[in-house]
């Protein structure tokens, strides 16, 4: 079952009391947006059950330009890459030169080439949807409270947590807003407090990465769990 709910003009919520449920719908929407053309996802658990499930459809068109949100810049072959992540799990046609991997290019061609990079793919075609997920700490992306560089004119940047022993790479929160719709995926008791925060109206982009993103793009959509929207009031 899925409860549909307009939170405002620009945010619709889905909630659903069956994870898998959730998935399933969700492949439709991935596959849907997909075969228009650019879109970003990203890393973790809750995207990888649905590029699993979309990998076993017929109906997803060849040549798919996909952009990561972002990477830890960790060799391809590391259990914490989301290169690797992607790639093994969306087994589907991509376009040439797609997934880029940017720990490979900034390896080999450095970070001024593998921006313009970005910067090229962003402006030569259109970004249909950013499917993107929420940490328990309100991050998404690499746009964490302590590194979120809301400001950046770079389309992406390299950044070091305190609490990582390796860099990431994401894209910017420029970036992510030339998407024509934004699709947060929230599972799980862990991102009930960001969340809860975000639909109370107590809106903190400085601890709350993603509310920056939720509360100034013109089209959002929730893809949640009960766990993830535990005891808030919509």
């Amino acid at each position: 079952m899925i409860e549909k709910i307009r939170f405002n003009n620009s945010i619709e919520i889905n909630i659903f009391n069956n994870v898998s449920h959730l998935y399933t719908i969700a492949s439709q929407l991935f596959i849907q947006e997909f075969n228009k053309g650019l879109c970003i996802v990203s890393g973790g658990n809750t995207p990888k059950s649905i590029y699993n499930i979309i990998s076993k459809k017929t109906n997803v068109k060849t040549n798919r330009k996909i952009l990561l949100a972002d990477d830890r810049l960790v060799d391809e072959n590391n259990i914490l890459s989301n290169y690797k992540m992607l790639t093994e799990s969306l087994d589907i046609e991509y376009f040439d030169g797609f997934p880029i991997s940017y720990f490979k290019l900034l390896k080999s061609k450095g970070g001024p080439f593998l921006n313009s990079k970005i910067k090229k793919v962003l402006e030569n075609n259109f970004l249909y949807s950013s499917f993107l997920g929420i940490g328990s700490d309100g991050h998404t992306a690499s746009l964490f409270s302590e590194n979120s560089n809301f400001n950046s004119k770079l389309n992406s940047f390299k950044v070091k947590n305190k609490f990582d022993n390796f860099d990431r790479y994401s894209l910017s929160y420029k970036s992510l807003m030339r998407s024509e719709q934004i699709v947060f995926l929230a599972v799980g008791i862990s991102k009930n407090k960001p969340l809860q925060e975000f639909f109370n109206n107590n809106i903190d982009p400085d601890k709350y990465p993603f509310h920056k993103l939720a509360s100034n793009h013109k089209n959002v959509k929730f893809y949640c769990d009960n766990e993830a929207l535990k005891n808030i009031k919509l």
